[in-house]
């Protein structure tokens, strides 16, 4: 018997040894991304960080009530910056200050706080694989196809924490199909609250437990559990998620309340947009996107597809990217709650694939996250362009955020007037200045820099066709050129 024990667990490991190499290199990965550039944290949008140092010198200021109900544009929900503020103010406690915590710090501590919705995720989405009875290791496979849900395992923005609640909601809505009892109907629907209170599209995670109410017919009593929880949850998401709405409802600030909840643009569906934005997430998830459609023709070929688990998950897909694919607001990254749920999806499409895909999707995947480990271990363009110049003296003027280079503050050009001034010129862009020669310039990529949203190549940021562009991709950061007089 132990013999045969020894026999079974041998070729479980041989079986999933690829996999288990491109977890390690995923981790890896991870982890050079959770502590590439700590002390500029060169990312583009982390309200999330500002938010909550604002909400913490509000409380300190027994201004509290006010921030939480003036309704600035982009004030993120409040259960997005909730952890972050709460993550800092114990930082804070422990190290006896905050004149004893430093940048640094604050950054990772955000940071970590993101990767850990991440890895609740993989461990909902393992759970939830098992549940529906797919296997594990094909949804995991299908779910590291995608980079961008890498670059934002540690991005502190809040698609990552939305994206847990989204599946815990899902998970918790799966049971409760299985048996209506109040401990489950709480715990769906607090999930999708939790979502909503996250991020504005996860308002969409309540479709989950609605539709798990409904698998146990539709009656007076399961119509009135529906009415009641879902009012009840939509209100608790809507005032602790949005406690700044109240200032816009009860002084009839609509256009205020629609720019504030559209980021800083408003909403605005607008159908020439749906191919544009359907290619451009399809390119950035071309494993993924290519294994949910063969998933839902496998699903939806089966007799009694409603009722299969996975069928209120096409359908959240398909209203998420209804109300999202035609917004001017959206990008591909506004997509990333539907990533874990086709995997689920796209898992299915490995039942009729030859033996073969696994293990070469695997070797692809263990050379890219290979790839992205090198590359947060290297300095990004940033760190090299200030290398450059903080030996060197003179004045600094810049067309990219001077914060992401590390270099004193005061050394930057602050006005326009100050431009004849400035010893340095450093952009994003090649130039042609009069009189003024190229003296530096590092190049992260010569082709995906192009195809790069904000040029910065997976510095925390989409790009088009990422698989094939990280090969060819030589550092982090935007292309820099460095003009000097």
């Amino acid at each position: 018997m132990l013999t045969d024990a020894f026999t079974r667990a041998k070729k479980a490991i041989q079986a999933n040894l690829l996999f288990s190499v491109l977890c390690v290199a995923w981790a890896v990965a991870t982890f050079a991304f959770l502590t590439h550039a700590l002390e500029k944290n060169p990312q583009y949008d982390t309200q999330g960080i500002r938010y909550a140092g604002e909400f913490l010198d509000a409380l300190a200021e027994n201004k509290a009530a006010k921030w939480l109900t003036d309704m600035p544009p982009r004030k993120y929900p409040m259960g997005y910056i909730a952890p972050f503020a709460g993550v800092y103010k114990g930082l804070e406690i422990v190290l006896r200050g905050a004149d004893n915590v430093t940048l640094p710090m604050y950054h990772l501590a955000a940071r970590i706080v993101t990767l850990l919705y991440t890895l609740g995720t993989i461990l909902l989405l393992i759970l939830t694989a098992r549940y529906v009875k797919l296997r594990q290791t094909d949804v995991l496979l299908l779910l590291f196809s995608s980079l961008l849900f890498f670059l934002f395992a540690t991005a502190v923005r809040p698609h990552g924490a939305v994206m847990f609640w989204t599946i815990l909601s899902y998970y918790c809505s799966l049971r409760l199909r299985d048996r209506l009892s109040v401990a489950r109907i709480i715990f769906s629907f607090a999930a999708a609250a939790c979502a909503f209170m996250t991020l504005q599209s996860g308002i969409f995670a309540f479709l989950f437990p609605v539709w798990a109410v409904l698998q146990h017919g539709f009656t007076k009593k399961n119509s009135a559990i529906i009415l009641c929880a879902g009012a009840f949850f939509f209100l608790v998401g809507a005032i602790g998620g949005y406690p700044f709405l109240l200032h816009g409802i009860l002084h009839t600030q609509s256009g205020a309340l629609d720019t504030s909840l559209g980021h800083d643009i408003g909403f605005a569906f607008t159908p020439a947009l749906i191919p544009v934005k359907l290619w451009s997430l399809f390119i950035s998830e071309l494993v993924l996107g290519v294994f949910v459609v063969m998933g839902s023709i496998q699903l939806f070929r089966q007799q009694a597809f409603r009722s299969h688990p996975l069928f209120p998950a096409v359908c959240y897909s398909a209203v998420f990217l209804l109300a999202f694919i035609a917004q001017p607001i959206t990008a591909t990254r506004f997509f990333l709650p539907l990533f874990p749920l086709w995997a689920l999806i796209g898992s299915m499409a490995f039942i009729r694939l030859p033996t073969y895909v696994r293990p070469a999707l695997t070797v692809c995947f263990i050379l890219v996250y290979t790839q992205c480990a090198y590359l947060g271990f290297m300095p990004d363009t940033f760190d090299r362009a200030s290398d450059f110049m903080r030996d060197k003296t003179g004045m600094i003027a810049v067309t990219i955020p001077g914060y992401f280079l590390t270099l004193p503050v005061e050394r930057f050009i602050q006005s326009d007037t100050q431009l004849p001034d400035a010893t340095f010129i450093v952009s994003n862009q090649e130039e042609n200045l009069p009189g003024i020669p190229l003296c530096a310039s590092f190049i992260s990529s010569r082709y995906a820099y192009y195809f790069a949203e904000n040029k910065s190549p997976f510095l925390w940021n989409a790009v088009e066709w990422p698989l094939a562009f990280v090969f060819e991709t030589r550092m982090l950061g935007p292309n820099l050129y460095i003009y000097c007089r």
